[in-house]
């Protein structure tokens, strides 16, 4: 089973392509890009936009009108609310 380690960059100026040449020479692969901006005081948000992340356990539904559980991320906040009704240690590692 392959292992992949990920890493976020934050640009906070104009878009340089010259960090994207950097990561690929080090043996890094594009896998996302991430866009937004500040809306203009009249404009309204474009049909399919949301204005703030999707909060873990939740997923965007088929038809891009609400949000619905996502089972696999669901499943992961219920173990970890019942682990903490019994006083589990979540930094304790699982025994294999």
């Amino acid at each position: 089973m392959a292992h992949f380690e990920r890493i976020r960059d934050v640009i906070s100026g104009p878009f340089n392509s010259e960090i994207i040449g950097q990561r690929t020479a080090a043996g890094w692969q594009l896998v996302s890009i991430k866009w937004r901006r500040e809306l203009p005081p009249m404009e309204a948000l474009t049909e399919g936009a949301f204005s703030q992340d999707i909060p873990y356990g939740l997923r965007i539904s088929d038809e891009c009108q609400r949000l619905e559980i996502e089972p696999t991320e669901n499943q992961a906040l219920m173990l970890m609310m019942d682990l903490l009704g019994q006083d589990f240690s979540y930094s304790r590692q699982r025994p294999e």
